[in-house]
């Protein structure tokens, strides 16, 4: 997932909120608890 996200996003900019969005579609999970641990919090503008 990690490879596959680079290579889509070399020359530009990504928001967290983007990468969460591609984590969770990659894994097929819900993965709001997991963000929530880890205190992980989307800021796109």
């Amino acid at each position: 997932m990690l490879r596959q996200y680079a290579l889509h996003h070399w020359y530009g900019v990504s928001a967290g909120a983007a990468f969460m969005r591609a984590a969770q579609a990659a894994s097929g999970r819900d993965l709001a608890q997991f963000w929530e641990k880890h205190r992980i919090r989307a800021h796109d503008s």
